[in-house]
């Protein structure tokens, strides 16, 4: 490592060389739950309860791929 020279410093160079990156899409911080099998939606509603019971956040509650038109996302059958 050079004289004088920290991570701190090396990281503020390289921020200046290359400009900051972007935020990260809001939806992508929070927790997934993806449910990846057949299942009913008073299923669903029901996990969603109980995780809000036991105190465990979840952003977005997922049904894949069976609740898709065969794979079409945003055709539903």
């Amino acid at each position: 490592m050079m004289q004088g020279v920290n991570p701190q410093q090396v990281s503020a160079l390289l921020t200046r060389l290359t400009g900051e990156p972007p935020m990260p899409n809001i939806k992508s911080l929070g927790f997934h739950y993806s449910q990846w099998d057949e299942t009913t939606a008073d299923i669903i509603l029901q996990r969603s309860r109980n995780f809000t019971k036991f105190g465990f956040p979840v952003d977005y509650l997922w049904l894949d791929l069976p609740y898709t038109n065969e794979g079409n996302y945003l055709e539903f059958n």
